[in-house]
């Protein structure tokens, strides 16, 4: 998002006119340059404010709302805005609409940015700048029904994009006559770098290479990493090195010293220009066209131009014969960045990036500064031991300036980031890189050639998945932990620098890092236990099309009730959203996690739950089904120390305080192989002063019948629908035995056709029950005192949709 143009003006008209106070009035430039100093720090900070204030979701255009909500397809025409993807599942791009016509309706002209999902993969001859004509069925994007978890709204929001779109079929998808299409966009330089960027991922997925090869090319090349394989991710994730499969400074100043000195070897064979120019100087000014060329290849991405602005600026401090001023430089950078886009301060990539630049210039700023060693003769081999040691320590630096904004936003960290940079970052940016670019010059003209400098490029590409996968194979590779607080954060980089410039008091210096050993421990390894002494809490998680239930009891005791939802190769539901929300509610530990039956839709996201909370018990069903999901759930467990325990009948599991946890009947130990492993779900209940909550996991209407006839108490306050409300659950029984009051469904937008069953809400409402649906409101938690008196409310900003519903409705 670019600022506003009065914005922009009055921010360089007052730049201006204190650089021209700082120059005509040397007596009191001190004074000048000091309130210069204070007065663009304000500057930028109310320009940030004003540009925070913008960075919501752009209001998308009334119709567009209206048909969002309705779900209908409807047709639209509009200029695709960026090359197409495909993550071998489903395709992506964003349209800028400009016409809209629904069912029996005339066309609408609108002016909205879309996010299209294809259910298939795009067609190849779709280029950036080209009209479309496409048959969608619009969304409006929802707030994280869940606290700590991604908030892909916001992320749109950033994008100025405030709908989304799904196309099922091929057939509703056309690229318009080129006549049709403005000239505005035609013209647009940023269209014509997207259209570069089309054809170079063409030209690689033309080349002889396997499709790993081709998704990492793209990666580094283009920036395109959808076609990445979940495993190979996954490795440059634990490995560290993730940061090699996304265009960032690393990839730029590899490639501006590689050009640069091939330059200058060109150069240097001229006696005549060694005489008259400064032939290192000549090479970083041509060094800075091929990053410029890099950064039009990769589209333009957001990303790229501030690595480009970033090593810019540094290569200018040095044609300038100011290498001394390197942090003014960088800071320089960041100033230049952030005029442009103030938000851009609060992303990941923007943080990590300066924060591992800075600490990199400090670090050597501050070894410069060190007395000078006598030097011993160069060899071969010192020269190779210097070059490797002064790698680590600036992999090192960069490690510990990032960790805490790693975590924050991540909450994960590789120890061994530093080792697989060292060994994998030469074989991606001086080798497979600069040959995929060369590659990518000379397809048009000499394919072979080109398919050549391809195939001996992937060597590199191949090297390093060897390297990732090697090192991510390792048990301690990668740590994950809660993010630290902010105040955290600024304690940390503030020891760090009373540890890096403080040299006179040793005591000083131990003290900091005391210090700073404590602070790291107790932030991220000390467990804070949440507030809930005495009273008891359950959270009904909005985890898609699935279940999860928080039972926090008193004595800081925590439960899960089982762990899965909607889910894919590239989505994990425990470490996307369960994980992020126990960290959210402080909690570093449970003391049981319950698994209701073998289903995915309630259990696929709990080995990663389970390997970083590493609870003390685990009751299953004990059911005769099992899946290679499954069993590595229960390996997990065993991995972990956990006691894997299948329950009797009326079972206590976990008694504190006035809370008791049971398991109400034997249906699961049930040995008919006919049954279906929905009949085998176990029955819990929570009982807590009188007030009674119980979870049934999905059981079905024939399970209802035999718990009547077994004559098993169901009276409930708050019951958890079976099976997410289907019209075959014993719902119906359920609530005719226990008439409880609320009827809490764990459900998905996408199926609420058949989830919660229309029939079965029209009976519930009968009944004059209250039914709260995750999918409407997200998580919803109830609280219980030891009076018995209970309260829920929403705890997500997904429940702000429906402003009829109150924040805090007390029930008797």
């Amino acid at each position: 998002m670019a600022p506003s143009s009065t914005i922009t003006v009055l921010f360089f008209c007052l730049l201006v006119a204190l650089l021209i106070c700082f120059l005509l009035l040397p007596k009191i430039r001190r004074t000048c340059f000091a309130l210069s100093q204070l007065t663009i720090a304000l500057s930028f900070f109310l320009a940030g404010v004003f540009h925070l204030q913008q960075a919501v979701m752009p209001p998308p255009a009334a119709p567009l709302q209206k048909l969002a909500s309705s779900g209908e397809e409807v047709l639209l025409s509009g200029i695709l805005r960026t090359a197409p993807a495909y993550n071998g599942n489903k395709g992506r791009f964003v349209v800028d609409a400009d016409l809209l016509r629904a069912k029996d309706s005339e066309e609408i002209k609108i002016n909205s940015r879309i996010m299209i999902k294809t259910a298939f993969p795009p067609a190849p001859d779709l280029y950036p700048g080209d009209r479309l004509l496409l048959r969608a069925r619009l969304r409006t994007p929802s707030p994280p029904g869940t606290p700590g978890s991604f908030d892909y709204r916001q992320y749109l929001a950033d994008r100025q994009i405030s709908i989304t779109g799904y196309i099922r079929s091929p057939t509703h998808l056309a690229s318009l006559p080129s006549a049709s299409m403005p000239d505005k966009h035609l013209g647009s330089f940023a269209n014509k770098c997207q259209r570069l960027r089309h054809q170079v991922n063409l030209l690689i997925d033309r080349a002889p290479l396997t499709l790993e090869d081709k998704a990492l090319y793209k990666a580094i090349i283009t920036g395109q990493r959808d076609e990445i394989s979940v495993a190979v991710f996954e490795n440059f994730k634990r490995s560290g090195a993730v940061h090699l499969l996304a265009i960032s400074g690393m990839h730029m100043a590899m490639l501006a010293l590689l050009s640069g000195l091939l330059i200058n070897l060109l150069l240097s064979r001229s006696a005549t220009i060694l005489l008259r120019f400064p032939a290192w100087k000549i090479s970083a000014a041509f060094t800075m066209i091929v990053m410029a060329c890099y950064t039009m290849v990769s589209g333009l991405h957001p990303p790229v131009i501030r690595a480009f602005i970033m090593i810019s600026a540094l290569i200018t401090a040095l044609l300038l014969d100011r290498p001394g001023s390197m942090l003014n430089t960088v800071a320089l950078a960041a100033l230049l960045i952030l005029g442009w886009d103030p938000v851009l301060l609060f992303s990941a990539s923007f943080q990590m990036s300066f924060a591992a630049v800075t600490s990199i210039v400090l670090f050597v700023h501050h070894s410069l500064q060190q007395p000078d060693q006598p030097l011993p003769a160069k060899t071969m081999l010192r020269k190779s031991r210097k070059w490797l040691l002064d790698s680590m320590a600036v992999s090192i630096i960069a490690l510990l300036a990032t960790a805490p904004i790693s975590l924050y936003h991540f909450h994960q960290i590789s120890l061994l980031s530093p080792v697989t940079t060292i060994l994998a970052a030469p074989l991606i940016c001086f080798w497979a890189l600069p040959l995929g670019l060369a590659a990518s010059l000379l397809a048009p003209w000499f394919p072979l050639i080109s398919g050549l400098l391809f195939s001996t490029g992937a060597i590199g590409l191949q090297g390093a998945r060897l390297v990732t996968g090697w090192l991510a194979a390792l048990p301690f590779a990668a740590w994950q932990l809660p993010p630290p607080s902010l105040p955290v954060i600024a304690f940390y980089y503030l020891a760090a620098l009373l540890l890096l410039f403080s040299t006179k008091s040793r005591l000083f210096l131990a003290s900091t890092a005391i210090l700073f050993f404590l602070m790291m421990t107790s932030s991220t390894f000390i467990h804070f236990p949440p507030a809930h002494e005495n009273s008891t809490m359950v959270t009904f998680i909005d985890i898609g099309q699935g279940s999860s239930t928080l039972l926090e009891l008193p004595g800081n005791k925590n439960i899960l009730v089982d762990g899965g939802g909607s889910s894919s190769q590239r989505f994990d539901p425990g470490e996307q959203i369960i994980t992020p929300f126990l960290w959210h509610k402080g909690i570093r530990k449970l003391e049981a996690v319950i698994i209701s039956h073998v289903h995915q839709d309630h259990y696929n996201g709990l080995e990663s739950v389970i390997r970083n909370f590493k609870p003390d018990k685990v009751w299953i069903n004990g059911s005769p089904e099992t899946s290679l999901s499954y069993e590595k759930i229960l390996k997990a467990a065993s991995d972990a120390g956990a006691e894997i325990i299948v329950p009797d009948e009326e079972t206590v599991l976990i008694e504190s305080g006035r809370a008791k946890l049971t398991s109400m009947s034997n249906l699961h130990l049930r040995k008919e192989l006919e049954l279906k492993e929905n009949n085998r779900s176990l029955l819990i209940r929570l009982e807590v002063a009188g007030k009674i909550c119980i979870l049934p996991g999905d059981l079905m209407a024939a399970d209802g019948n035999e718990l009547q006839k077994k004559k098993i108490s169901l009276e409930s306050d708050v019951l958890l629908a079976p099976h997410h409300g289907s019209r075959y659950s014993a719902g119906y029984d359920l609530i005719r035995l226990g008439k409880p009051e609320w009827l809490v469904v764990s459900a998905s937008p996408f199926y609420a056709d058949k989830f919660p069953d229309p029939s079965f809400v029209k009976w519930c409402a009968g009944k004059g029950i209250e039914l709260i649906n995750t999918a409407e409101l997200g998580s919803v938690s109830f609280s219980i005192d030891d009076d018995g008196q209970m309260s829920w409310q929403p705890i997500s900003a997904k429940a702000e949709k429906n402003t009829a519903l109150p924040t805090d409705k007390k029930f008797r």
